[in-house]
Protein backbone atom coordinates (compact mmCIF):
# COMPACT_ATOMS: atom_id res chain seq x y z
CA UNK A 1 0.00 0.00 0.00
CA UNK A 2 1.48 3.50 -1.02
CA UNK A 3 0.03 5.21 1.56
CA UNK A 4 2.05 3.42 4.08
CA UNK A 5 4.78 5.29 2.52
CA UNK A 6 3.88 8.56 3.43
CA UNK A 7 5.38 8.21 6.80
CA UNK A 8 8.36 7.22 5.46
CA UNK A 9 11.36 10.54 5.64
CA UNK A 10 12.29 12.19 2.68
CA UNK A 11 16.08 11.27 3.80
CA UNK A 12 15.38 7.52 3.72
CA UNK A 13 13.46 7.60 0.64
CA UNK A 14 16.57 8.95 -0.97
CA UNK A 15 18.70 7.07 0.55
CA UNK A 16 16.67 3.90 -0.87
CA UNK A 17 16.10 4.74 -4.26
CA UNK A 18 20.12 5.78 -4.44
CA UNK A 19 20.65 2.31 -3.33
CA UNK A 20 18.53 0.99 -6.01
CA UNK A 21 19.65 3.17 -8.87
CA UNK A 22 23.33 1.83 -8.60
CA UNK A 23 22.23 -2.07 -8.05
CA UNK A 24 23.08 -4.56 -10.45
CA UNK A 25 19.23 -5.15 -10.64
CA UNK A 26 18.09 -1.31 -11.32
CA UNK A 27 16.12 -1.50 -14.15
CA UNK A 28 14.11 -4.31 -12.29
CA UNK A 29 13.96 -2.65 -9.31
CA UNK A 30 12.54 0.21 -10.78
CA UNK A 31 10.04 -1.45 -13.17
CA UNK A 32 8.38 -2.76 -9.90
CA UNK A 33 8.90 0.60 -8.59
CA UNK A 34 6.91 1.85 -11.45
CA UNK A 35 4.31 -1.48 -11.45
CA UNK A 36 2.95 -0.86 -7.56
CA UNK A 37 2.67 3.02 -7.74
CA UNK A 38 5.29 4.10 -5.51
CA UNK A 39 6.36 6.92 -8.11
CA UNK A 40 2.94 8.21 -7.01
CA UNK A 41 3.94 7.80 -3.06
CA UNK A 42 4.56 10.60 -1.18
CA UNK A 43 7.44 11.20 2.21
CA UNK A 44 7.38 12.76 5.41
CA UNK A 45 10.10 16.14 5.64
CA UNK A 46 10.32 17.61 8.89
CA UNK A 47 11.64 21.25 8.89
CA UNK A 48 12.08 23.71 11.44
CA UNK A 49 9.60 21.04 13.96
CA UNK A 50 7.14 21.11 11.43
CA UNK A 51 6.19 17.85 9.15
CA UNK A 52 5.36 18.45 5.98
CA UNK A 53 5.00 15.73 2.61
CA UNK A 54 6.55 15.76 -1.07
CA UNK A 55 5.60 13.24 -3.86
CA UNK A 56 8.44 11.06 -4.53
CA UNK A 57 8.89 10.70 -8.66
CA UNK A 58 5.41 11.27 -9.50
CA UNK A 59 7.39 13.31 -13.11
CA UNK A 60 8.16 9.57 -14.14
CA UNK A 61 5.10 8.00 -14.07
CA UNK A 62 3.69 8.86 -18.06
CA UNK A 63 6.94 7.59 -19.29
CA UNK A 64 5.05 4.27 -18.32
CA UNK A 65 4.28 2.51 -21.76
CA UNK A 66 4.80 5.55 -23.94
CA UNK A 67 5.55 5.22 -27.70
CA UNK A 68 8.66 6.43 -29.27
CA UNK A 69 9.62 6.52 -32.80
CA UNK A 70 10.60 3.27 -33.62
CA UNK A 71 12.79 4.21 -36.30
CA UNK A 72 15.44 5.62 -33.19
CA UNK A 73 14.35 3.04 -30.83
CA UNK A 74 13.21 -0.16 -30.02
CA UNK A 75 10.97 -0.15 -26.37
CA UNK A 76 8.96 2.73 -25.27
CA UNK A 77 10.22 5.13 -23.39
CA UNK A 78 10.13 3.80 -19.62
CA UNK A 79 11.75 0.40 -21.32
CA UNK A 80 14.85 2.31 -22.97
CA UNK A 81 15.12 4.19 -19.40
CA UNK A 82 15.44 0.94 -17.87
CA UNK A 83 17.88 -0.51 -20.51
CA UNK A 84 19.91 2.91 -20.57
CA UNK A 85 19.98 2.63 -16.55
CA UNK A 86 20.96 -1.35 -16.94
CA UNK A 87 23.81 -0.70 -19.42
CA UNK A 88 25.19 2.64 -17.97
CA UNK A 89 27.81 2.42 -15.01
CA UNK A 90 27.21 2.50 -12.01
CA UNK A 91 27.71 6.04 -10.97
CA UNK A 92 25.27 7.40 -8.69
CA UNK A 93 25.65 10.88 -10.51
CA UNK A 94 25.37 8.69 -14.17
CA UNK A 95 22.10 7.08 -13.09
CA UNK A 96 19.94 9.71 -11.50
CA UNK A 97 20.81 11.48 -15.62
CA UNK A 98 19.96 8.27 -17.17
CA UNK A 99 16.93 8.22 -14.91
CA UNK A 100 15.68 11.05 -15.60
CA UNK A 101 17.10 12.17 -19.55
CA UNK A 102 13.94 11.69 -21.42
CA UNK A 103 11.76 12.51 -18.47
CA UNK A 104 9.81 15.51 -20.69
CA UNK A 105 9.51 12.98 -23.44
CA UNK A 106 5.46 12.37 -24.27
CA UNK A 107 4.43 15.96 -22.50
CA UNK A 108 1.98 18.28 -24.00
CA UNK A 109 4.21 21.60 -26.27
CA UNK A 110 7.18 18.72 -26.23
CA UNK A 111 5.40 15.60 -28.25
CA UNK A 112 4.33 16.02 -31.80
CA UNK A 113 4.40 13.55 -34.75
CA UNK A 114 7.17 14.28 -37.13
CA UNK A 115 6.64 14.43 -41.16
CA UNK A 116 6.11 10.63 -40.77
CA UNK A 117 3.59 10.50 -38.30
CA UNK A 118 6.03 9.07 -35.73
CA UNK A 119 6.47 10.42 -31.95
CA UNK A 120 8.87 13.20 -31.96
CA UNK A 121 9.96 14.80 -28.62
CA UNK A 122 12.48 17.88 -30.39
CA UNK A 123 13.86 19.69 -27.18
CA UNK A 124 12.98 17.26 -24.35
CA UNK A 125 16.16 17.38 -23.41
CA UNK A 126 16.16 21.31 -22.50
CA UNK A 127 12.42 20.91 -20.72
CA UNK A 128 13.98 17.05 -19.05
CA UNK A 129 16.88 19.25 -17.12
CA UNK A 130 14.78 21.68 -15.67
CA UNK A 131 12.36 18.69 -14.30
CA UNK A 132 15.07 17.05 -13.05
CA UNK A 133 16.23 20.24 -11.51
CA UNK A 134 13.20 20.61 -9.78
CA UNK A 135 13.03 16.89 -8.40
CA UNK A 136 16.54 16.64 -7.37
CA UNK A 137 16.06 19.80 -5.49
CA UNK A 138 12.65 18.31 -4.12
CA UNK A 139 14.44 15.58 -2.82
CA UNK A 140 17.29 18.07 -0.78
CA UNK A 141 20.14 16.39 -2.81
CA UNK A 142 23.37 18.82 -2.77
CA UNK A 143 23.79 21.86 -4.94
CA UNK A 144 27.09 20.41 -6.92
CA UNK A 145 25.37 16.92 -7.56
CA UNK A 146 21.98 18.52 -8.97
CA UNK A 147 23.72 20.76 -11.13
CA UNK A 148 25.71 17.76 -12.83
CA UNK A 149 23.01 15.84 -13.16
CA UNK A 150 20.99 19.02 -14.80
CA UNK A 151 23.91 18.97 -16.67
CA UNK A 152 24.30 15.54 -18.31
CA UNK A 153 20.17 15.65 -19.07
CA UNK A 154 20.60 19.08 -20.85
CA UNK A 155 23.69 17.80 -23.25
CA UNK A 156 22.63 14.22 -23.44
CA UNK A 157 21.80 14.06 -26.98
CA UNK A 158 25.49 14.86 -27.36
CA UNK A 159 27.01 12.32 -25.21
CA UNK A 160 24.50 9.57 -25.05
CA UNK A 161 26.67 7.11 -27.20
CA UNK A 162 29.34 7.16 -25.59
CA UNK A 163 27.45 6.40 -21.71
CA UNK A 164 25.77 3.39 -23.30
CA UNK A 165 26.79 -0.04 -24.39
CA UNK A 166 23.87 -1.12 -26.70
CA UNK A 167 22.41 0.79 -29.67
CA UNK A 168 18.85 1.43 -30.53
CA UNK A 169 17.52 1.24 -26.55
Amino acid sequence: NISNCRELSLERIRTELDKLLVSQAAGKGLRLFMESGLVNAWCRIKEDGHYSYEPVLPEIAHLYKLPQNNKFHCYDAWEHTLHALDNGPRDLTIRWALLLHDVAKGLPGIRKPNKEGQPSDHGHEAVSAKIAFGILNRLHYPEAFVNRIVWLVAQHMRFAPFLIKKERT
